[in-house]
């Protein structure tokens, strides 16, 4: 099940190497959503999309534990998960979100480490677009729960 974990979401992406680079702004209101389960996204995938509430309450362990209070159930369109429907548009840097909650409600910033073998590549979380709807690739081996994101 997908659960909307933020809204207000920022990507940082470096420009030329250096850490003052782009700011990719998906609208306000677009809501940070992740699949804990996997069942229906990636559970190392997040989507940054439209929800719509729709005001009932819903009993669902993991956004209970990530909230501090039984969740609104709602409502959202989700896109493809086949990377070839998507636009490639960047590595990236780190993510800026609001939280809401009751222990843990703010304003976040994550930045990323760089992912990949002692002596292979490092890569970046990799950034997706279809129409206004983001995609953003954390890796195998990413950890999100009620603390948010964890690693990378």
């Amino acid at each position: 099940m997908l659960t909307a974990k933020g809204y207000e979401v920022a990507f940082r992406k470096r420009s030329k190497g250096k850490a003052n680079g782009r700011i990719i702004r998906p609208p306000k209101s677009f809501a940070l959503a992740h699949d804990p389960s996997g069942s229906d996204w990636p559970r190392c995938g997040l989507l940054v999309l439209p929800f719509r509430r729709l005001g009932d309450d819903v009993s669902y362990k993991p956004a209970e534990e990530y909230f501090g209070y039984d969740p609104q159930g709602g409502a959202c369109r989700v896109p493809p998960k086949d990377l070839k429907h998507w636009h490639f548009v960047s590595e990236i840097d780190g993510i800026d979100y609001w939280r809401p909650g009751i222990d843990y409600e703010g304003d976040y910033e994550h930045y990323f480490k760089a992912r990949g073998h002692l002596f292979g590549p490092k890569e970046k979380p990799l950034l997706f677009r279809i129409g206004k709807v983001y995609r953003l690739e954390l890796g195998s081996g990413c950890v999100v729960n009620w603390r948010g994101i964890v690693t990378p």
